[in-house]
């Protein structure tokens, strides 16, 4: 284990233990530790996994999409708010999406002989994302596709800072639009709501009236105005500003140095786990069980993958990081 990964991890069990222990009595306090250890958990699978074969946790995640979304399809392609498998058509786009993280991953892993169907079938989960009308796990679907076809181009460092921007805009962008600093354009707005906006600034205002540690895991429900008789609005539509409300700007600062480490120890895989953050950024899809687990298992499955592969030099170029290691 790396000093990255060590960090990682801390922060990761830092979060839980914040929680745990700063919150006992807070109503989510256990279902927000076992969350992350449903993280770290999924993340250990997905790399073990990895040690089989590079090409197995993605393309194992991605079979599972595919069967759930198909086997209960038309409904889950129906575009409607509670439509199956997860009873929620935005936690839909974002398992697809996981879906399509993990075939992309697959592609270059697989044999010679699986790599076009990989590539197709992570065209398909693409194209089912858009039928479930989930707009930013689609646009995520997209710049999956694309990295996929420009891979190969650049040095692992220019993905990295691809990543960080990827992350560091939408995550920005909800806490200037949700402390009023900045206010929408007319586009934005009528794709967010206003809804959306009003649990942003709620989430905010719980930052500015318990800053270090927060209000505690599932207060945010409580405490906010606009979540009041109405269970679809009781999360704060954006994870990040979920955490700072509820686990304060240590929680925070704990989430960055997570994403950070992410970002350092993927390379040029980090654009992955950064277009797999865009519909948390601005949705409550972290908090169904089963985008947390495809989402963890895929990570682990690239960290394990790219550890493993050969990088030709400290800068990334030549031989790509996601090109597996020659028998």
């Amino acid at each position: 284990m790396t000093a990255t990964s060590s960090i990682g991890l801390l922060a990761g069990i830092g979060l839980a233990g914040l929680a745990f222990f700063a919150h006992p009595g807070a109503p989510d306090t256990q279902v927000f530790v076992l969350s992350v250890v449903l993280v770290l958990a999924g993340f250990v699978v997905g790399a073990a996994a990895a040690s089989v074969h590079p090409a197995l946790p993605g393309g194992a995640v991605g079979v599972v999409v595919l069967v759930a979304v198909l086997g209960t399809a038309t409904a889950s392609l129906s575009g409607t708010p509670t439509a199956p498998p997860l009873g929620y058509g935005n936690a839909n786009g974002a398992f697809l999406l996981c879906g399509t993280a993990g075939l992309v991953c697959c592609v270059p892993r697989a044999p010679e002989a699986w790599r076009l169907p990989a590539a197709l079938a992570a065209l398909v989960t693409a194209v089912l994302c858009v039928l479930t009308g989930s707009i930013a796990s689609t646009i995520g679907c997209v710049l999956l596709v694309g990295f996929m076809a420009v891979r190969r181009v650049g040095p692992a460092w220019l993905w990295q800072v691809v990543a960080g921007v990827l992350i560091a805009v939408p995550i920005t962008m909800t806490a200037l639009w949700g402390s009023g600093v900045v206010h929408p354009p007319g586009w934005a707005l009528d794709a967010l709501t206003s809804q959306r906006l009003a649990l942003w600034s709620d989430a905010v205002d719980l930052v500015r009236r318990f800053p270090v540690i927060g209000a505690g895991p599932g207060e945010f429900a409580l405490r906010s105005a606009t979540a009041r008789g109405d269970a679809d609005l009781v999360w704060a539509h954006s994870e990040p500003l979920q955490v700072a409300a509820e686990l304060g700007l240590v929680g925070a600062v704990l989430l960055t140095v997570m994403l950070v480490c992410g970002i350092v120890l993927l390379r040029r895989d980090a654009v992955i786990l950064a277009v797999l953050l865009l519909p948390a950024a601005v949705d409550y899809v972290f908090h169904f069980g089963w985008v947390l687990a495809a989402y963890a298992v895929v990570l682990g499955g690239v960290y394990a993958g790219s550890s493993a592969s050969v990088a030709s030099d400290s800068f990334g170029m030549g031989k790509p990081v996601l090109t597996p290691p020659s028998p």
